[in-house]
């Protein structure tokens, strides 16, 4: 048995910061297409849908036509197509359903209650799906509360859930990794966060990451994902359909050696971009570095906004965090804040000053909904690339 697995398609939404020409192949409901082809080609059992299928309450007709064409399209394929509700679709998706066709698709959890479905292979029962939909657009309980597990029968089972990862406060169905780990089931299919994450384990919690990136912020590779049943186990997912369009953030850092000019800088972003695969890219560039003229740097990377760099990628919007070459003789001549930050930079962090940011980290862990959730913790933040940057500010503006 194989399974295609994904989430928040966010139909009806078209990414953002798009030049016009791209927007309307960018929609979400191309990403839907493509999920549809990538079912067919790899010939699944089922495709499960992890919530947040609609963007909004107010997207029935815009949803309607493709979300029915699409799983008509998988039926005759003898394909099921299983979702759950997530926020976004609480009220929309179940009224969705009454228009799809029930032999094919189905929506486990309505209201709120942990529903089961149990689908066959050869005429056999072969994998035990577990699925809680939103009952309404904001929940604040766990939904692991309810939870319960028919794991007498020897069914591997799949547990399907829209919820806020790591977040105990949220008013989006907090989820604690530990809880849903400490489950009897084989595997977690979640949904609610864009990127894209895969706990490992027993069970393994798949976080799919919308399969289309949606904003700026989602620089990660977005993709649908493939399980397979082996053994009575589901393998680790693998990822499929990767997003024809993609958001980076391009680290580009300079040096005092740097020549300056717009060719050389243009040559400079061209190498940062090989190897980068992608059908269209929507890029920040983020400059770094010291540089001996930050003014004239800033004139030769104002215009790049109207360059298409490989003629599939834009430019969205540039950050200069260049800095003059940092001296730290002169900084020391300074005294007070200027000796101490460069001290910081350039050595290893004072013992005491490390004490004193370990004890800080430490209470406010504690203060956190890391405390006792068995979350992984944030580790202790390197304070040099503050320091770096606290001190370029000082020495720019004087004070």
């Amino acid at each position: 048995m194989k399974l295609l697995l994904c989430s928040d398609l966010h139909l009806g939404r078209t990414p953002a910061r798009l030049p016009e020409p791209w927007r309307r192949q960018a929609r979400t409901v191309h990403a839907w297409d493509a999920i549809i082809e990538a079912a067919l080609r790899e010939k699944v059992n089922a495709v499960i849908l992890g919530g947040d299928i609609v963007d909004a309450d107010n997207g029935f007709w815009e949803a309607l036509d493709p979300l029915e064409t699409g799983v008509s399209k998988l039926g005759e394929a003898g394909i099921q197509v299983i979702a759950v509700a997530g926020n976004h679709d609480a009220v929309v998706l179940p009224r969705l359903s009454a228009f799809l066709p029930p032999d094919t698709y189905t929506l486990l959890g309505a209201q709120g209650l942990w529903e089961e479905l149990v689908l066959s292979e050869n005429g056999a029962p072969a994998l035990r799906l577990h699925g809680w939909s939103f009952p309404r657009t904001h929940w604040d309980g766990d939904p692991l509360e309810d939870f319960q597990s028919a794991a007498h029968d020897g069914l591997p089972a799949l547990g399907i859930v829209h919820g806020d990862l790591g977040a105990s406060a949220s008013r989006y169905a907090p989820l604690s990794l530990a809880r849903l780990q400490a489950q009897p089931v084989t595997a977690w299919l979640l949904g609610h966060i864009h990127a894209p994450r895969l706990h490992g384990g027993n069970p393994w919690v798949l976080m799919p990451g919308s399969p289309q990136p949606l904003d700026p912020s989602e620089t990660e590779a977005h993709h649908a994902w493939i399980t397979e049943l082996e053994n009575g186990a589901l393998t680790t997912p693998r990822p499929i359909a990767p997003a024809t369009l993609r958001y980076a953030t391009l680290q580009i850092p300079l040096n005092a050696d740097t020549p300056p000019g717009e060719d050389v800088i243009r040559e400079t972003v061209m190498r940062h971009l090989e190897g980068f695969n992608c059908d269209r890219a929507v890029l920040r560039l983020r400059f770094t570095g010291e540089v001996r003229d930050p003014t004239l740097l800033q004139a030769c990377i104002q215009h790049l906004t109207d360059w298409e760099p490989g003629g599939n990628a834009v430019i969205e919007k540039i950050e200069n965090q260049t800095r003059p070459p940092f001296d730290p003789a002169a900084c020391r001549q300074l005294g007070g804040i200027h000796a101490l930050l460069a001290d910081l930079i350039e050595k290893d962090t004072p013992e005491a000053l490390r004490q004193r940011l370990q004890d800080l980290h430490a209470r406010i862990l504690r203060q956190s909904e890391f405390d006792g959730k068995g979350l992984d913790t944030p580790p202790l933040p390197d304070p040099r690339p503050h320091a770096e940057r606290l001190l370029a500010e000082i020495l720019e503006t004087g004070t």
